[in-house]
This record gives structure tokens, C-alpha cells and sequence, in this order.
């Protein structure tokens, strides 16, 4: 019995590659065997860019890498744990039609997780959905799966979600997700933990181990992304605070072009993703935007403060669901509002909670990756 697993791994992002290396060794852990189909997300399908367009500016940038060398070192990294770290289909699926036409087999399909159906992300590319299986009886599961934010509405909104017509169980990452399908479909879901709360603070520490400093001298460490949406000037702000409130070292990881650059602030990039689970580990605060800056800080128990959009115009509810999940609303600083005094959060409730969602969510994959 194979489990074969749909979801956006090959984005360079932090967040994309740990979530789907999680989920394939939990699988593995409770013995279930699983491989992720190697569906190379995003492709011209997502980019609004002619394929033959699109095909011309990979030969001009695989020609000027010849020419100057990749300097890229990030996402070389990442890219190298992608190939070495995770377990994938042999076939690589390049577009939509390719798993169409070469539809990989397993016994049970997994969508996900991270936002494997936001509708602004997919452009109408229903893929997450295993749309392209023809067997009606195939055994089709969610886990984790997000909207991020859902932008369709109405028929457009009904007709994006009947692919969830064919799906044996689902589950979902927050509540609103869970909401749009009650609202919409009439189905219910169940509310499970992104798939690098499946793995424990002793995981990541074992994962991280070989990067981990333990004479570092206590820092910040800022993640604070913009791709979403804007937290400056404020994020910015709240930083300088807590540098001058508590005395640490500010470590910035992925800057923004929106920081001023401070001179005594340390600004990383071209780290593998074991390095980026040792800043969380070794840091004395975080201070991040980000859903995977909150869930790692929640996880490993380093003090942090998630600072959230205060705007209607966003109905990503990724970070809030989480917080209120463990116990820890307290530590989201709405965007624009007074900088409270910092205060270290006590572990001990919201560990407690998340062990009991953990035992929940495997359950669901025990439950429901068995033939």
C-alpha cells in the first residue's frame, strides 16, 4: 500500500520544503510508505507567461548560469534538500496535462498541505484537487490543505470546490477553510496542525542538531515577509523597540528591501533549511509575519510575537487559527496598535494543547491512509 502525496514542495521557500518533508516522514514514522509525485509547481500554468516564452528565458538563464555561475546559494541549498531530503515520484510532472496524460498510481491520493488551494496562487489549475485522475473509485484525502485567502465568490466559488465532490475525508488547516467548504459545499471538515507540528520539538532539535551554536549570544531573530501583504513602516518599528527594550542582537533572516539597513543588525541569507531551523532554536525572540515563523516558534518554545494584518482586505486567517489553537493570542500584535511590553509566553499549556492536536491529527492520517 502506497500513499502518493500532492503537494507545492519545490517552492524555494522555507515554509513549502519543511511542511512536505514533515508530512512524508510522519507518514513513514506510523508506517505508512508514501512518495511525493513530483508535480513541478509553479510552471507557465501559474505565470500568465506563454509556454514559448517561457521556454526561451530558461534557456537564457541556464546560458548566463553557464556563463557566470549560480550565485544563488539559498535556494541552491534548498533546492539541494529538495533532491537529497524528500522521497519523490521518479517521473517529474512539468504541467498540468503531463499528470493528465501519465497519471501516477498509488492506493491512496494525499492533497497536501500549506496552500495547495489558494485560488489567487493556482490560476484555475485544479491539480491539488487530483482533477486529473480518472478513476472514480480512487481514494482521495486532504490533509492540512489551505486556502490562504479565498477570492471566489459566488458560482465561480461553487464550481472551484466541487472538485472536493470526489474526496473520501478532508481536512483542513484553519477555521475559515473549514467554513468556506460548511458555507459553500455543505461538507464538513476537520480541523488538523500544519504538518510541521506533526514533528515535535525534539524532531527539529535532532533535525537541526548539527547547525545548533549553544554559546551564541543571545538574539532577535526577525522573519517578517511581505509577499502577503506590508507590516512597514510598523514591523520595523516593533523591532527597534525590543532591540532597545531587551539589549539583544538583531539577526534578520530573508531582508526585506524595505529595511533600512542598520549597521548592527545582522542580515542572513544563503542557508540551507537545517540552518533555519537552528536560528529558531538558538534565538531569545522571534518576531515574524510569517505562518511557518509562528508555528516553528510555538514548537520549539522560543519566546515570539506574530504581528497581524489589521486590514479587512485579507482574510487569511493562518496565524490567528493557530494561536487560538495553542493558547497564544496573546503573543499577535495587530499591525499599528502599541507595542506591549515584552513578556517570555509560558510553554507549558499551549505544549500541552498541541500534543493533544498532534495525537489528533496523526489519528486522521492513521484513520485514513489505510486501503
Amino acid at each position: 500500500m502506497k500513499v502518493g502525496i500532492l503537494t507545492m514542495h519545490r517552492v524555494i521557500h522555507f515554509g513549502s520544503v519543511l511542511q512536505a518533508y514533515a508530512l512524508q516522514q510522519t507518514l513513514f514514522k506510523i508506517g505508512i510508505d508514501n512518495e511525493i509525485i513530483d508535480y513541478i509547481y509553479p510552471n507557465y500554468k501559474h505565470k500568465n507567461i506563454p509556454l514559448l516564452k517561457l521556454i526561451i528565458g530558461k534557456v537564457k538563464i541556464f546560458i548566463y548560469k553557464c556563463i557566470k555561475g549560480d550565485k544563488n546559494t539559498e535556494a541552491n541549498k534548498i533546492k539541494y534538500f529538495i533532491y537529497n531530503k524528500l522521497i519523490c515520484s521518479k517521473r517529474k510532472y512539468t504541467l498540468p496535462l503531463m499528470l493528465k496524460y501519465f497519471c501516477p498510481k498509488y492506493d491512496i491520493y494525499l492533497t497536501g498541505s500549506d496552500q495547495v488551494w489558494n485560488t489567487d496562487y493556482l490560476k484555475g489549475d485544479t491539480s491539488f484537487f487530483f482533477s486529473f485522475i480518472k478513476d472514480k473509485k480512487a481514494k482521495k484525502i486532504s490533509y492540512a490543505s489551505s486556502f490562504g485567502k479565498f477570492t471566489f465568490t459566488g458560482i465561480e466559488a461553487k464550481k472551484w470546490l466541487a472538485n472536493l465532490d470526489s474526496y473520501n475525508a478532508i481536512s483542513v488547516r484553519e477555521t475559515k477553510a473549514a467554513q468556506i467548504i460548511k458555507n459553500i459545499k455543505n461538507i464538513e471538515s476537520e480541523i488538523v496542525l500544519d504538518p510541521t507540528l506533526l514533528l515535535d520539538k525534539n524532531d527539529w532539535i535532532e533535525f537541526a542538531k548539527k547547525c545548533i551554536n549553544l554559546d551564541e549570544d543571545k538574539y532577535i531573530l526577525v522573519y517578517v515577509l511581505t509577499y502577503a501583504w506590508n507590516p512597514f513602516p510598523y514591523a520595523e518599528n516593533l523591532i527597534k523597540h525590543y532591540e532597545s527594550e531587551l539589549g539583544y542582537k538583531i539577526k534578520v533572516l530573508e531582508p526585506q528591501s524595505l529595511f533600512e539597513k542598520n549597521p548592527n543588525w545582522e542580515y542572513i541569507n544563503n542557508i540551507s533549511p537545517e540552518e533555519f531551523i537552528s536560528l529558531f532554536t538558538n534565538a531569545s525572540l522571534v518576531i515574524t509575519t510569517s505562518f511557518h515563523g509562528t508555528a516553528f516558534s510555538i514548537n520549539i518554545e522560543t519566546p515570539f510575537y506574530s504581528i497581524i494584518n489589521d486590514t479587512n482586505k485579507d482574510n487569511d486567517d493562518r496565524i490567528s487559527s493557530l494561536l487560538k489553537i495553542t493558547g497564544l493570542l496573546d503573543r499577535g500584535i495587530v499591525n499599528n496598535s502599541e507595542f506591549p511590553k515584552f513578556s517570555a509566553p509560558e510553554f507549558t499549556n499551549s505544549t500541552k494543547r498541541l500534543n493533544i492536536e498532534r495525537e489528533k491529527s496523526i489519528s486522521f492520517l492513521k484513520t485514513n491512509c489505510i486501503v
